[in-house]
């Protein structure tokens, strides 16, 4: 077999191989794909908070000098709904949740805080479990990458980081994120002990990172309606909201 050949056959090999990778990683991620229609979840849905202010940013720590208004980090409503034994939780907002890395932009982040347990002194500032959805980019490549974590049984600690490292952890499913203006998240509500009709503390926000600034942008959803209004040991945006 002369070179030609062996060159013709090693690229075909590597042709194949990457196809057969692709295929593999595209599996690897539907997974964690919610399998329903878009339809099909907005009949699901049943409790809708639209965010009422903006001004969030100006209330945080590690923001620019000026607030910088980000709408793919900007919340308009979020929307829950129960079936089978999972709680959905929709995102929406101002703008789609970018496909390509835009300058200063490393990281978004969408996250829902809850107290699960009704105990302010339990978990880290009072919330024992987390759900999150992530997108960030490599700092070498700009190559994408989509997350999306339950984090649970977070122990009582006041370091961020420890209490969310040290936590129980698993994927959950979602629907939608880069490319559109909204995000699904699917949660087993068994693991949180969630049931329909309990009242829970939430914290729900979405911020962009950049390498000068934790909070580049920083969005939490607003509602006098929900508004938490006691003494607990929770963040200043927080909500109180029943599970439908």
């Amino acid at each position: 077999m002369n070179k030609k050949i062996l060159a013709t056959v090693f690229l075909v090999l590597i042709v194949v191989v990457g196809i057969y990778a692709a295929r593999m990683f595209s599996a690897s991620q539907n997974k964690y794909i919610i399998p329903l229609s878009d339809e099909e979840i907005e009949n699901i849905l049943t409790l809708h908070i639209i965010d009422e202010t903006d001004e969030e940013a100006t209330q945080v720590e590690d923001t620019p000098p000026e607030p910088v208004n980000y709408p793919p980090v900007n919340i308009t409503k979020v929307s829950f709904g129960t079936d089978q034994g999972y709680l959905y939780i929709k995102f929406e907002f101002l703008g789609e949740i970018p496909v390509k890395k835009e300058d200063p932009v490393t990281k978004i982040t969408v996250c829902i805080l809850m107290d699960t347990d009704g105990n302010d002194s339990a978990g880290w500032c009072g919330y024992d479990a987390l759900v999150g959805f992530y997108v960030f980019w490599s700092s070498l490549t700009d190559e994408q990458h989509v997350d999306a974590i339950m984090k649970y049984n977070v122990r009582s600690v006041t370091d961020e980081e420890e209490a969310f490292r040290t936590a129980d952890q698993m994927p959950v499913e979602y629907k939608g994120g880069p490319g559109t203006n909204y995000v699904v998240l699917r949660v087993p509500m068994d693991i949180l002990g969630l049931q329909s009709g309990q009242q829970i503390i939430v914290d729900i926000h979405a911020e962009a990172e950049s390498k000068t600034y934790h909070h580049y942008a920083f969005d939490a959803l607003r509602s006098s309606l929900y508004e938490y209004v006691g003494s607990g040991n929770y963040f200043w945006h927080s909500l109180q909201i029943p599970i439908p």
